[in-house]
């Protein structure tokens, strides 16, 4: 058998295996060791603080007593104590613990925590002798205080072997090795303080380390600015980088390094500058300097103009502002506190709101707020304001009629005469000063026309017979406050008080010095005057003012304070005569006369105040007292804005104020009642205008828009006179308005010419629901003072412009008057043309003709007064004019959408026919037309933009053009066909597809151009049912004020910019703003040439067509272009221009 061995190679792979392992295990055996020995330390440590916790029950007094306060121990006071034993050895090392390793008790709440500080201490003990006495060290080892900060630090405690304290002691200080006399703590610097303590021969100390450091940075400051706070600079002003100024706890200001790092440029945007200070121990700071340059200067709101607007019974706030940076915005101004924005800068409100502007780069004013009270004061000065207020409620009224003034009527059912009459009676105020708590109001009327005043025999009781009267008239009345009592005492005369107070009267009478207060008669004292006086001059009755008088009451000023005094007072200036069959002259004050021993003062009728006796002439007026209160109403909207021509409708089926007039209810022969119907738009809402119109009348006369009858005979055919009046007119007009409710009861009509027109029209006798307009009213209408029905002949007609029949005028102010009266009467002025139904020119008035025998005044289709005779039948018509109680004509109006005759945007839903508020700008978007079907993106609806133009605020129907074109290219005519004689057949076919699903729009009149040799057409918009049109060229030049534009007769090389209506641009293509609408969205690009937005990349044209062929070119129409022109264009071009519609809106439906 071969023996064999280990060869090398084996025997070295063995070693090198064994290496292996010895490498391996010895680090985990190493590791273990250590990580036993760490074990064991911490056992050590945590008997340490066992210890620790024992001795401060131990030493109470010595322990921490404020929270986080803390003080420090050895070791060796520990093993003293018998809390640890002598031979206690640190695991790690193998060596006794040094018996100076400290321990550091800290007070945390009510609990005590322990911090063994194993880096302090001697290994070989040397510092502390076991036997000698034991200190305690108040507060930390190491102790860092900043520089300039401290002037002391804790001590220490001593205590003898057995515990006890003692005062013994010796501290010494040491800086850099160096010893000294104490702490420098305002310098910086490193200290060892030793406590010592030596008894019976045995010493023992203990260190405390100490370093004055400086760890705080310098403080920057920059004057005005806050550290990385950005602030806004204008770019346009001069600014200069700020100096900063630097303090530091311990460096000198002059031995700072500062830097400043980055500068300041008029580029618009945030800067960074950086101010950097760094002191003499490294300490850095910085501040940084945050500069936007931007323009800054937000817009001012330089006035708010809040004024109250009767017609819309509503407040209407115009907002003045500049701004002296960018500019105001295009849409600068909110009404809602910056919610929404809006282009106007006015708004129409009956709620308080805040107002602010905004300028182009979006800074925004400070907010105004406009306070809107809707509830207003109904006395508007001293003296005379109309009060109506009910007796049976306590309250302001609004249902005054007329017969609640009749002389006796008091308010109540007992004295009711009439079935017109009810609670609400008319006062005047008087010597009311604005933040009076009561009002004086005096009633229109007697309550007792006549009755005694005082004692046949004296006044020295005052009005003892009138008292008891006011009493009965007033007892039942409610809501008004008991009057003070009135006490007067004359020498000669009264001396007596009027119990009011005492008595709970309801009402009193005026006194003679509030009578002389009213008139402004400082010179008279009813203790002791006895004259009389004309309240227009305050002087005794043989001064009458000569223009307040009978013949004269031009200058009468206080008519309303002898109002109905008796049935002849207006000849004398009063308001109102007193109802007929009242035999007063005035009525009582409560004041007798000093100096004489039987009179009590009086107002008399002919406009004074005068002398009484006892007798039985005149009545009992009562005045009230009402808290001011209580004498407020809501804002209503007066549907009568003007004198003359103030456009209200009426619905004469139910005697109210209407708001659903439409246009067919012009049409001639059309009475507002089922049986003239001839439209199904018809209703009983028709439009009248009022005319002769003072504020505070109680009545207000209005004539129809339109003649009830078309023609008719003034009097029989056969007569040829006009003696007897209107005989057949009449009996038409009442057949028109026989059925008519909500009027007035009218006056009966005289004429007296002498040896012409004598007769009387019975209007209040047979009860005519309406009547005739009289030759007079229609001078005053027109201010013709020269005029008299009596007196004039029909030689002096005149114009209503010029009041002569001379002279003519290009206005025409009184186109109201003679509205419709003609097919064409537009061409003289009148508002709106008469339909094809009516054949005549004018209108009958009830007046005949002084001078002339057989010629009656009529209203001409022409504007004036004329004249003709009464037989002719064929040519004039039946006008109703009605009366109706001012207090009836007022309503809830709406304000008109439409601000300004051209460009007044207006949003319409065509698929619902009305206005709208939530628009999108996503709907202006090329080829949209507001339908499903049309749609590209979600958030389109059916509410579009568009623009008002040539409105006046009396157009029935307003013209209304789209922000964009519904169709962005098409031909004007088919392909191929060069002529412009056949009008726009193409962009008429694309029309109709574009708008034949829209609503609520009117459908046009038809259109027709003729020029000699070129267009020559009717567009059938109305025969068709058109729902939208085309504008026309003479509508734009009318927009644009080109006055020497014809569509029939201009030739297509006179096209015009529409800001110069020449053909030479405006020098700033900025400046051309004033008919951007005109032009808006017709390219992508015609911002630039001031339309107000661009189209979007769909509308690949410039422009749109209108419906008119040029003139001048037979293969030429004009078109409106995105560059601000109107000019020709070749009909067969279908690459450049589109549709954009026009529709017809009724006026009455674009209000809010």
């Amino acid at each position: 058998m071969d023996k064999k061995g280990f060869t090398l190679i084996e025997v070295i792979g063995v070693v090198i295996i064994l290496a292996s392992i010895v490498l391996i295990i010895t680090p985990n055996i190493n590791n273990s060791l250590k990580n036993s020995k760490n074990k064991a330390f911490d056992v050590q440590i945590e008997e340490i603080k066992s210890a620790t916790k024992s001795w401060v029950a131990l030493n109470s007094e010595n322990t921490p007593k404020e929270d986080n306060e803390e003080v420090i121990i050895n070791l060796l006071q520990l093993k003293l104590s018998g809390l640890i034993a002598y031979d206690f050895k640190n695991p790690k090392t193998g060596e006794l613990f040094p018996d100076d390793m400290m321990i550091k008790i800290i007070k945390k709440g009510l609990a005590y925590t322990y911090v063994v500080l194993t880096d302090t201490g001697t290994s070989n003990n040397s510092g502390i002798d076991p036997f000698g006495p034991q200190i305690v060290l108040n507060g930390g080892v190491y102790l860092y205080l900043e520089v300039g900060e401290f002037g002391s630090i804790p001590g220490a405690t001593y205590k003898d072997k057995l515990g006890n304290n003692v005062s013994v002691s010796d501290i010494t200080y040491e800086k850099d090795g160096v010893a000294v006399s104490g702490i420098d703590y305002n310098n910086l610097g490193k200290y060892v303080v030793t406590y010592s303590v030596t008894l019976d021969g045995k010493t023992n100390s203990i260190k405390r380390y100490v370093e004055i450091v400086d760890t705080k940075a310098p403080t920057i400051l920059v004057d005005g600015y806050s550290d990385n706070v950005c602030v806004d600079i204008e770019i346009s002003s001069s600014f200069t980088l700020p100096t900063m100024k630097v303090t530091d706890n311990y460096t000198s200001s002059l031995l700072i390094d500062k830097k400043v790092i980055g500068n300041i440029s008029n580029i618009p945007g945030i800067k960074r500058i950086t101010y950097r200070a760094t002191d003499s121990s490294g300490n850095s700071s910085e501040f940084i300097l945050c500069i936007n340059m931007r323009d800054t200067i937000k817009p001012v709101i330089t006035n708010v103009e809040n004024v109250y607007n009767a017609s819309l019974k509503k407040n209407v706030i115009t907002v003045s502002a500049s701004d002296t940076g960018t500019g105001l915005n295009r849409l600068a101004y909110s009404f809602d506190d910056g919610k929404t924005w809006q282009e106007n800068n006015y708004f129409i409100s009956d709620e308080s709101l805040i107002v602010r502007v905004r300028d182009k780069v979006g800074l925004i004013s400070d907010g105004v707020e406009v306070i809107i009270n809707n509830e207003i004061a109904i006395i508007d000065k001293p003296q005379g304001s109309v009060v109506y207020f009910d007796v049976t409620t306590g309250s302001v009224c609004d249902n005054y009629h007329e017969d609640n003034s009749l002389t006796g009527y008091n308010g109540t059912s007992s004295t009711k005469t009439t079935n017109n009459q009810n609670g609400c009676l008319k006062f005047y105020a008087f010597n009311y000063t604005e933040g009076d708590t009561k009002a004086n109001l005096i009633l229109d009327h007697n309550t007792t026309g006549v009755t005694f005043g005082g004692s046949s025999s004296s006044n020295a009781n005052g009005p003892e017979k009138a008292l008891p009267q006011l009493r009965t008239d007033t007892d039942s009345w409610v809501g008004t406050e008991t009057p003070d009592n009135y006490t007067v005492s004359q020498t000669t005369g009264g001396n007596y008080t009027i119990p009011y107070k005492d008595e709970g009267y309801k009402a009193r009478l005026i006194t003679a010095n509030e009578v002389a207060r009213i008139t402004g008669n400082t010179a008279f004292d009813e203790s002791n005057v006895s004259d009389s006086f004309f309240f227009d001059t305050n002087e005794i009755a043989v001064n009458q003012s000569p223009t307040c008088k009978k013949g004269n009451i031009s200058g009468c000023g206080y008519g309303w304070l002898y109002d109905r005094s008796s049935t002849y007072c207006a000849a004398r200036g009063c308001f109102n005569n007193a109802s007929s069959g009242a035999t007063e002259i005035g009525y009582w004050t409560a004041t007798s006369v000093s100096g004489s021993s039987i009179s009590l003062w009086g107002i008399d009728s002919l406009g004074g105040i005068g002398t009484f006796a006892y007798g039985k002439e005149i009545g009992v007026r009562p005045v009230i007292e009402v808290l001011s209160s209580k004498l407020v109403r809501k804002a209503k909207a007066f549907v009568i804005t003007k004198s003359q021509g103030s456009v209200v409708y009426f619905d004469v089926t139910t005697g109210n104020v209407c708001n659903n007039y439409h246009e067919d209810n012009s049409i001639t022969g059309y009475n507002g009642t089922s049986s003239t119907k001839t439209t199904n738009n018809q209703n009983g809402c028709l439009r009248f205008y009022a005319f002769n119109y003072t504020n505070g009348d109680a009545r207000a006369s209005l004539i129809l828009d339109h003649n009830t009858t078309g023609v008719t005979y003034w009097t029989n055919s056969s007569i040829s006179n006009n003696t007897n009046g209107p005989v057949i007119v009449l009996e038409q007009l009442k057949t028109d308005t026989n059925s008519w409710v909500g009027t007035e009861i009218l006056s009966n009509y005289t004429v007296s010419q002498s040896g012409y027109g004598n007769y009387t029209i019975p209007y209040k006798d047979e009860g005519y629901k309406a009547r005739l307009i009289t030759a007079n009213e229609v001078a005053k209408i027109t201010g013709n003072t020269s005029f008299n029905e009596s007196t004039t002949s029909k030689d002096n007609w005149f114009l209503f412009d010029t009041n002569s029949n001379q002279v003519t005028s290009s206005t025409h102010s009184y186109g109201w008057l003679y509205d419709r009266t003609h097919v064409s009467c537009e061409e003289n002025g009148c508002l709106s043309n008469a339909d094809s139904s009516m054949t005549g020119y004018g209108y009958w008035t009830s007046t005949s003709i002084f001078g002339s025998s057989d010629a009656i005044w009529r209203i001409g289709n022409g504007g004036g007064l004329h004249y003709g005779p009464g037989n002719d039948g064929v040519t004039v018509g039946v006008r109703p004019v009605i009366e109706v109680l001012a207090s009836k004509l007022i309503s809830n109006v709406k304000v008109s959408l439409i601000d300004k005759a051209q460009g007044g945007i207006i949003y319409f839903d065509v698929t619902t026919g009305n206005v709208c508020n939530n628009y999108h700008s996503d709907n202006s978007l090329t080829g949209y037309n507001g339908t499903s079907s049309t749609k590209t993106t979600n958030n389109q609806n059916s509410c579009l933009k568009f623009y008002a133009f040539n409105y006046t605020k009396d157009t029935v129907r307003t013209n209304l053009i789209l922000d964009h074109n519904t169709t962005g290219v098409t031909y004007w005519t088919n392909t191929g066909v060069t002529s412009n004689a056949n009008g726009p057949v193409t962009v008429l076919a694309q029309l109709k597809t574009d708008t034949n699903s829209w609503v609520g729009t009117e459908t046009p009149n038809n259109y027709t151009v003729s020029q000699t040799g070129y267009g020559n057409y009717t567009i059938p918009y109305k025969n068709e049912g058109y729902k939208a049109r085309l504008i026309t060229a003479d509508e734009v030049a009318k927009i644009t004020g080109n006055t020497s534009f014809s569509e029939s007769t201009t030739s297509y090389s006179n096209w015009f910019y529409f800001d110069t209506n020449t053909q030479t641009n405006n020098s700033s293509w900025d400046a051309l703003r004033n008919y951007g609408w005109l032009y808006d969205r017709a390219s992508t690009a015609c911002a630039d040439y001031g339309c107000l937005n661009n189209a979007d990349s769909e509308m690949t044209g410039y422009g749109f067509w209108t419906g008119t062929s040029a003139f001048g070119n037979a293969s030429y129409a004009w078109v409106v272009n995105c560059d601000d022109i109107v000019y020709g264009l070749n009909v067969d071009l279908g690459d450049g221009r589109g549709v954009r519609p026009v529709i017809e809106v009724l006026s009455s439906k674009l209000v809010k």
